[in-house]
């Protein structure tokens, strides 16, 4: 199904003065902060800093698990 108005997603969701994209936005198309509070995309840098030393593996979980980093 494709949302009848893009322009209201392109206007509500990209952050056109610092670039990126709002990850949560409410049913008026503003910022909110109900569902991820903080930094709801904290798991990239995570992911970022992280995979380049664990073993190669299908998945982040799977790799996490064969290491002796957790």
């Amino acid at each position: 199904m494709v949302p009848q108005d893009l322009g209201l997603h392109r206007r509500s969701l990209i952050d056109h003065e610092r670039g990126g994209w709002r990850n949560e936005v409410d049913a008026d198309g503003k910022i909110s902060g109900d569902v991820y509070p903080d930094k709801a995309d904290l798991y990239h840098a995570f992911q970022a800093t992280v995979a380049p030393i664990l073993p190669l593996s299908p998945c982040l979980t799977l790799a996490l698990r064969e290491s002796d980093i957790v």
